[in-house]
């Protein structure tokens, strides 16, 4: 009797657990950086401490992804029996790609209540997530209690197909939600409006590059009793944790674009002298980016010009008029100092 092919399980299992360990290295690079930032140390210290959850839980997924191609292919290899069932670490993998999901996900949720002041939406992302992550506990379980083979994993499909449909409803409802907060901030100015474009940027693809990933696994899933959607559902943890460290690392870099901005844009000399070279109605908009001090989330908040100051009546005697802005300084502690 002829051997079967092993292309469509062992092959896309293969597959799976490359793009899963390559992306392991992406997230080192990308935790070292944040926790070797000085911003990270600015931000909720919770924050960290997710991160540093992330990074244990992930390197497990990795372990366990590793562990279950070495049975396959060394210590089973030749069984063409042994390599159709799944094993031990097939069926825990999806634990920790739900964990890690659910943990991103209640991070975003706290972030678009502090940003929106909307609880509900909070919680509507926390029910969903909790929902996804429940169900790929239990698609562990079933796979696990039937001893499936690759070929039969449509068994468990209904906890399946809620897992991963409701995780790509939830990246998707969150991108959609930061996007059209982002929106909503936007002014006619012109140095504001490019941060929150920036900040698009950053939202759009690392939010909706899980969903489309979750998606497609799950087409994938509907269609083919192979095991080629493993291919998607394998690096799916990786993805979750890269987009989030990617957010965290993005954020700080425009943070600190802004800032440099802010003071080369700063006049040096004699402000007074400057305003008498160039009489005429001078007005200064900005608008102050808060990090993530004690809360860890954007919040814009417009600058009002306060009233004329006894300094600023007097230049105005010599026939300048403008605006006197103070700009904060932001501290460790969330505060500001004039």
């Amino acid at each position: 009797m002829a051997n079967p092919s092993l292309d469509l399980t062992l092959g896309a299992l293969l597959i799976g657990v490359i793009f899963n360990v390559f992306l392991l290295g992406v997230m080192w690079v990308q935790a070292y950086v944040y926790l070797n930032s000085r911003h990270s140390g600015r931000g909720a210290r919770w924050i960290k401490y997710m991160v540093l959850f992330l990074f244990v839980v992930d390197n497990v997924n990795s372990a366990m992804d590793v562990a279950m191609i070495y049975d396959y292919t060394i210590k089973d290899f030749g069984n063409f029996d042994k390599v159709q069932y799944t094993n031990a670490m097939f069926n825990a993998e999806p634990v920790t790609t739900g964990v890690i999901a659910s943990v991103v996900h209640c991070f975003y949720a706290w972030r678009i209540t502090v940003l929106t002041g909307r609880l509900w939406l909070g919680i509507l992302i926390v029910i969903l997530s909790l929902a996804s992550t429940l169900c790929a506990i239990g698609a562990a379980i079933g796979i696990t209690l039937i001893k499936a083979q690759f070929s039969g994993l449509q068994r468990v499909e209904q906890v399946v197909i809620i897992w991963l449909a409701g995780a790509a409803v939830t990246d998707a409802l969150i991108t959609a939600l930061l996007v059209w907060h982002l929106h909503r901030q936007k002014t006619t100015f012109p140095q504001t409006d490019d941060l929150l474009t920036k900040l698009m940027r950053v939202v759009i693809p690392t939010g909706m590059i899980t969903s489309v990933v979750a998606g497609l696994n799950l087409i994938l899933y509907l269609t083919t009793e192979t095991s080629v959607p493993l291919v998607f559902n394998l690096p799916l943890a990786k993805l979750y944790t890269n987009c989030v460290l990617s957010s965290l690392n993005a954020r700080q870099f425009w943070f600190s674009r802004s800032s440099a901005d802010v003071q080369s844009s700063t006049p040096k000399g004699n402000p007074r002298s400057e305003r008498r070279q160039r009489p005429g109605i001078h007005i200064t908009t900005t608008s102050i980016v808060h990090r993530d001090l004690e809360v860890g989330a954007f919040e814009l908040e417009t600058v009002k010009s306060p009233g004329m100051s006894p300094r600023a009546a007097e230049d105005h005697d010599d026939g300048d008029t403008g605006y006197s802005i103070k700009i904060p300084e932001l501290t460790a502690d969330g505060g500001s100092a004039a």
